[in-house]
């Protein structure tokens, strides 16, 4: 970023069919642990099943809310 190396932890999910990328920029050189990491990518799992999940069953109203 800006030029500089910066860690990131970089999940993905592959709960949709279109699959979804989440980058977090860490603030430290520290490893995650490995136990954190697996519950961030459960967690990726779920927002990302549950907001394509939104997208195949709104209703008019919500689409219409969403594009204004």
């Amino acid at each position: 970023m800006a030029g500089a190396e910066v860690p990131v932890l970089a999940l993905y999910s592959d709960a949709t069919a279109r699959g979804a990328l989440l980058v977090l920029v860490l603030t430290e050189e520290t490893p995650v642990p490995a136990g954190s990491v697996a519950a961030a990518r459960t967690l990726w799992d779920l927002v990302t099943a549950h907001r394509d999940r939104m997208a195949a069953e709104a209703v008019p109203g919500t689409l219409a809310q969403s594009r204004a």
